[in-house]
């Protein structure tokens, strides 16, 4: 068995811009327990700034780009979303059968709301960035349990409600076989019973001047935070400590593995 972590390739693609300062993710999903403090807009009066669940990308500011469009937009660590052309080759796996219509730049796509699996991580096995209570913040080093696996997509019931997603071997298979664009760069976290540790090229973490790519992933890691209390002038020092090792890619690039 392989499974890897969805990991939305960022560079010269398209980017949904979305303010995690409010309720972000499509009207319709639940992540569960722990968001209930997210309002609607921002200043915490007003309505959704996605209404319709519509949504755009940085090339309607800057076309100047040229970005190319993605089968998996760049969006969100923990919310994928398709295209019609992923949907029209994936939607038939298990774990795809919970889908919710959202517009980017006015063209229909699917965000899926994967299912949550049980006790799937050991984490006493396991290696992760932790605050000082011993929270988990964000796993390196992933020991899955096979035997509770049984979906190609999944979130892990541990680190909701702003979990990874997770991939089988067949949903990356079927994605490259359709020559589907966007998934360039996934991490591969497990292997026949073997977890292996991704090492990324050291970079600086600056929340002021951040890679598409390093805010993906410091915004997951925030998203957490915030919902355990835990604030910036701990989970910040965290952050730099764990790009400045390469524990968290700074940028698109595939990664040593470290068995």
């Amino acid at each position: 068995m392989k499974i890897y972590r969805f990991v939305p390739a960022t560079d010269g693609y398209r980017f949904v811009e979305s303010n995690r300062n409010a309720r972000w993710w499509p009207t319709g999903m639940n992540l569960g327990r722990g968001t209930g403090h997210f309002s609607e807009h921002p200043s915490g009066k007003g309505p959704s700034l996605y209404e319709g669940n519509r949504y755009e990308t940085d090339d309607k500011r800057w076309p100047e780009l040229e970005l190319n469009p993605s089968d998996f937009p760049p969006f969100a660590l923990n919310v994928p979303l398709l295209s019609q052309k992923a949907y029209e080759h994936l939607h038939k796996l298990e774990g795809l059968e919970t889908m919710i219509d959202v517009w980017v730049d006015d063209e229909k796509h699917c965000a899926i709301s994967p299912p949550v699996l049980h006790k799937t991580v050991n984490f006493p096995k396991s290696q992760y960035l932790q605050e000082s209570e011993g929270l988990w913040l964000y796993l390196v080093k992933r020991v899955f349990n096979e035997e509770t696996i049984n979906k190609h997509i999944f979130w892990t019931k541990e680190l909701m409600p702003f979990s990874d997603v997770y991939l089988s071997e067949e949903f990356v298979r079927k994605a490259r076989e359709a020559h589907l664009k966007g998934l360039e760069f996934l991490e591969l976290v497990w292997d026949s019973g073997k977890p292996c540790l991704p090492r990324y090229t050291p970079s600086a973490y600056n929340p002021n001047q951040m890679t598409s790519r390093c805010a993906l992933e410091s915004e997951l890691v925030i998203s957490r935070c915030d919902c355990i209390g835990v604030v910036s002038r701990e989970y910040g020092p965290i952050l730099e400590k764990a790009f400045s090792e390469g524990l968290i890619a700074g940028k698109d690039e595939l990664p040593t593995l470290e068995w």
